[in-house]
């Protein structure tokens, strides 16, 4: 057996005790007293053990001598207690009383008994700040640094753009009306190209997901068109966003514009870095109105480059401040569907949140804003922008309107929310570059949202 088996200090001391001063109280380290002591208390054990077995056998000199030894050990083992608890004492004095050492001489151990191998330096921890959109503040606002993104040209008369159809079917009912939309785009001096499939039916698809990528692929990587449309919004653009090479529009950029369902293209451009225009759809254009499709003319306004800002009333539920971003958002439910795919919203950098929703109930609206809240998304945007929320049921029973729900969700984060401007689905519907910069100012006598 080992003699000094018993004699090691704990990981990191110096090892056996023998031939070795004692250093009581090393910081870190189990004090070498308590080490001793418990040694000391184990061979005296023994040897009153022995004591009492020689008792049987041996001689009364010999049983003597061994209780004798077993005395002196344990009176070093009371000894050693003292000294570890008085070098307790005089370490919490020297602390109370000196002040702290500085690290190098931390690490070369002075002031403990004698000198010790330095220690290797630890490289410092990596820092990595956490990426929360903050609300830009003061007298000035300046861009934020935003990664940079694509922005595709705009458009002259004489231009080719494409209407495809991705989402859901189009009655035959409404084909007229959304055939007379498609006119609207021509009467701007555009050259427009329908998909083949734009009227089609398979289901509650216009035509299967293959068909309806590859139809979508055929048009972005057409060099002759400047802008693919979306005839229709309902759903369906989800299911073929795996078919689909966006990236081709950072070769050979060109204009995406729809909402609703074609909230999901917009945030998968997002991805990709490529601004897209969220606004009105040919299929609802109000060309049997004698008033003026403001809904149309926004977007013709955003295609052709001549929007740079818009500018609301004052509503109650805004909330006053100013915020740089990119505008980002669009449909609640598809925002809400998107959660925990690679195209939900990960404020990686500054971001003014559009919401709009329509056809839900108010409790479904506050359920979605549940999980926008708990995962932490609601907190980390920089400025809202609360478009419409139409034809939503249950408002009664629930106690307040849609917008004053999700009012609560958002007043209380000290960021400006802006309730005033028309997106969505209402007779309104602002054009508005999804990805690109925006100043977002809120004050008691209205609000503006500024593309930068």
């Amino acid at each position: 057996m080992n003699p000094n088996r018993f004699a090691r200090g704990s990981a990191g001391c110096a090892g056996p005790l023998r031939g070795r001063g004692l250093r009581c109280g090393a910081p870190h380290r189990r004090p070498h007293g308590r080490i001793l002591g418990r040694t000391l208390g184990t061979v005296a054990a023994g040897l009153l053990c022995v004591a009492g077995a020689g008792a049987l056998h041996a001689a009364p000199e010999v049983t003597a001598t061994v209780q004798a030894a077993a005395v002196q050990v344990t009176e070093r083992v009371a000894e050693a207690d003292g000294a570890c608890a008085a070098a307790a004492i005089g370490r919490g004095e020297r602390a109370a009383a000196a002040p702290q050492r500085d690290g190098a001489e931390r690490r070369t151990g002075r002031g403990h008994g004698g000198p010790e191998a330095p220690r290797p330096e630890l490289p410092p921890a990596p820092h990595h700040p956490r990426p929360v959109a903050e609300p830009v503040t003061g007298a000035a606002v300046q861009q934020p640094p935003l990664r940079p993104y694509v922005r595709p040209p705009f458009l002259r008369e004489g231009d080719s753009v494409a209407v495809v159809a991705i989402s859901s079917r189009t009655d035959s009912m409404l084909r007229d009306e959304a055939l007379r939309g498609i006119e609207v785009l021509r009467s701007w001096g555009l050259r427009v190209r329908q998909g083949d499939h734009l009227f089609g039916s398979y289901g509650w698809f216009p035509a299967p997901d293959s068909v309806r990528a590859a139809e979508l692929q055929q048009m972005l990587d057409n060099p002759h068109l400047r802008a693919v449309l979306f005839l229709r919004g309902g759903y369906g653009a989800v299911r073929i966003l795996d078919l689909v090479d966006l990236g081709v529009l950072r070769r050979d950029p060109k204009w995406l514009a729809g909402f609703s369902d074609l909230t999901t293209l917009h945030a998968a451009l997002r991805r990709v870095g490529v601004e897209s225009i969220h606004g009105a759809m040919p299929a609802g254009f109000r060309t049997d109105s004698i008033e003026a499709d403001s809904s149309a003319r926004w977007l013709r306004e955003a295609l052709f480059g001549e929007r740079t800002v818009y500018r609301t009333e004052p509503h109650p539920l805004d909330q006053p401040g100013r915020a740089a971003g990119r505008l980002a958002g669009g449909n609640l439910s598809v925002l809400h569907a998107l959660t925990a795919t690679p195209e939900a919203i990960a404020c990686d950098e500054p971001v003014i949140l559009l919401l709009e929703d329509v056809g839900e109930s108010i409790h479904h609206i506050d359920r979605m804003m549940q999980t926008m809240q708990r995962s932490g998304l609601l907190r980390r945007v920089a400025g809202f922008v609360v478009g419409d929320f139409t034809q939503i049921r249950g408002e009664e029973r629930w106690g307040c309107t849609a917008r004053e729900a999700v009012a609560g969700y958002l007043r209380d984060l000290g960021v400006p929310l802006l309730f005033g401007l028309p997106a969505g689905h209402g007779r309104r519907n602002a054009a508005l570059y999804m990805g690109r910069p925006v100043l977002l100012e809120v004050t008691d006598e209205g609000g503006e949202l500024r593309f930068l």
